[in-house]
């Protein structure tokens, strides 16, 4: 379970309470008010000031009358995927390690109606929980496409309201008086997955926040480690795949580990999880 908050009744996080499994709190979920929402740096350090980072990861539902695409989604066809990856896992027992090669661009509908087939489509479950066992239980079974990295945005160019695109930041700021653009960072990245698409453990690139916005389909699962206990996963990762750590120290952030939670559990690693639906912030 989570909770729902505005961001004016929401409690404090305290720092403190990470530090014991048993009493990390669930991943907070804001409902900012439509003049909070209105203000993207004011909105996030409101939250921010609330201790959201100390849990790692928070969902923002946007106001009603908030829209991101007006026009929907079904014209985006004719959109290119570009080399989407093939996801290739290997392991076992809860502990893997993926591989990638890229695959030829195609169109959207393409990608799409591969998504839908019987091979790659979601299995049918009774709730949530089922699928999640299913997940873990056939992971290393398939190897779904992953649409990643694709330079762009779906978003109204006349939105300037949490627009990924133009978000004031103090980052966006600078790198705008500097006419500096890097891919992913302050400009946007699109993503189109699948059943089983899957963004291994990381951190985001120098450790910066990222936000993303889920625009169309099912809903996609978030896994989080509480920064608090980042160390104790470094350390037990570096520690299981030791050969790969010998190589690079920082190869987490090759984004290739996938751990089940419930080994991480069993290690003393807390994880929380939480869904985000179409039209939500992450």
């Amino acid at each position: 379970m989570y909770r729902d908050y505005g961001l004016a009744q929401t409690p404090f996080i305290d720092k403190l309470e990470t530090l014991n499994q048993a009493t990390i709190p669930e991943i907070p979920v804001y409902k900012p008010t439509v003049a909070e929402f209105e203000d993207f740096s004011k909105c996030i350090s409101m939250i921010e000031s609330l201790g959201a980072h100390h849990v790692g990861l928070c969902k923002v539902i946007p106001p009603s009358n908030w829209v991101g695409r007006r026009k929907g989604y079904d014209n985006i066809d004719e959109c290119l995927v570009e080399k989407p990856i093939c996801q290739s896992t290997y392991g076992g027992r809860g502990i893997y390690f993926q591989d990638i090669s890229p695959r030829k661009s195609l169109k959207f509908s393409d990608f799409k109606n591969i998504a839908l087939s019987s091979i790659y489509c979601t299995p049918k479950y009774r709730d949530y929980d089922h699928l999640e066992r299913k997940y873990w239980s056939s992971i290393g079974t398939s190897r779904p496409l992953y649409g990643a990295n694709v330079s762009g945005t779906l978003m109204d160019i006349d939105q300037h309201i949490w627009n990924i695109a133009k978000l004031d930041s103090v980052l966006s700021r600078v790198f705008e008086e500097e006419g500096v653009q890097i891919p992913g960072v302050n400009t946007p990245y699109l993503y189109y997955g699948m059943w089983r698409s899957t963004f291994p453990w990381h951190v985001e690139d120098v450790d910066l926040y990222s936000i993303n916005y889920l625009h169309y389909g099912l809903p996609k699962c978030w896994y989080v480690i509480p920064p608090a206990f980042a160390r104790k996963f470094e350390s037990f990762v570096s520690e299981y795949f030791r050969s790969e750590f010998l190589k690079c120290h920082c190869f987490l952030r090759h984004k290739c580990v996938l751990i089940s939670p419930t080994v991480l559990s069993q290690s003393g690693i807390p994880t929380k999880k939480i869904l985000q639906h179409e039209g939500e912030f992450m």
